[in-house]
């Protein structure tokens, strides 16, 4: 399959918001707690809290087109290490966080996702971060399955518990 990974541009606006609702309905559809909800608008918000997050922290948000069609993204950021974070390592250090990485489902399993990192951890080390972070939800067995199969360690595991 033929694809290219582009920096996101504001002509891009619609196509991505589409791709935060299918990845949100996906996580929706795993979630064993449910709790995840898609609100009215989330698109349009979620879109805002990204490109905050972005031009904030020195991020970037990578579209995958296979012809004239979007089937993924990627968004990552730069940040640096403070509070308990820099005292558990004892020194400053700039790290890549991957925020979000989605690949439709019917392109998964054809190489779209590993090349999108490839090309989020070029940029972050080109913005000479050290480490890169990624937060996999729980239920995305397959997504940690990916992260584990392209080098990624575990470091924490975060668990819950209603209290009602």
């Amino acid at each position: 399959m033929n694809f290219e990974i582009v920096q996101y541009k504001s002509k891009d606006k619609g196509n991505l918001m589409k791709l935060f609702c299918e990845f949100q309905d996906y996580l929706i559809s795993i979630d064993k707690l449910h709790r995840l909800k898609r609100v009215k608008g989330y698109e349009t918000k979620y879109l805002n809290y990204i490109l905050n997050a972005v031009k904030k922290n020195s991020g970037i948000i990578y579209l995958v087109k296979a012809g004239d069609k979007v089937i993924g993204y990627a968004v990552g950021i730069v940040y640096t290490n403070y509070g308990e974070e820099r005292l558990n390592v004892g020194k400053k250090e700039k790290i890549g966080r991957l925020i979000d990485l989605f690949v439709k489902q019917n392109y998964r399993g054809q190489a779209v996702g590993r090349k999108l990192m490839v090309v989020m951890e070029k940029y972050f080390k080109s913005k000479k971060c050290n480490l890169i972070r990624i937060e996999v939800y729980s239920p995305n067995g397959n997504a940690y399955k990916f992260y584990k199969k392209n080098s990624y360690l575990d470091e924490s595991v975060e668990v819950v518990k209603f209290i009602r």
